[in-house]
């Protein structure tokens, strides 16, 4: 079950962003919207949530940093090759960022066991 993701320097995305599952302090309709996550410091987690905003605030991008970190955890063992550029698109409005990483982070929960799982890419290596 997934408890937050973060991503940063990737694609429109600059500045760290965080989709995150975790439940506010509100009390109406608990039992319908949240569950149990069984975790100290997790008390309660949301079934689902939305993403919304403005028209290029970088929605699609966030989901598309989800993907990428996907790809590269389930495929980067056995489609990389030593010496090969890796295929990421960092934030480019800003010349500090053209350079530097893209960060990816996901905290997530399996039968009861609170994972986070995190790592850097450029163009020659992942961090």
């Amino acid at each position: 079950m997934l408890i937050e993701f973060r991503a940063a320097n990737f694609r429109s995305l600059n500045d760290a962003q965080t989709l995150s599952l975790v439940a506010g302090s509100a009390s109406e309709l608990v039992a319908e919207n949240t569950i149990d996550s069984g975790l100290p410091g997790f008390p309660r987690l949301l079934r689902s949530a939305v993403i919304y905003g403005a028209n290029a605030a970088g929605k699609t991008n966030l989901l598309r940093a989800l993907q990428f970190m996907q790809r590269m955890v389930l495929t980067s063992a056995t489609t990389s090759q030593p010496g090969s550029r890796i295929v990421h698109t960092p934030f480019r409005l800003s010349e500090a960022t053209k350079t530097k990483p893209s960060e990816f982070e996901v905290v997530f929960v399996d039968d009861g066991v609170r994972y986070e799982y995190g790592f850097s890419v450029d163009a020659e290596r992942i961090y």
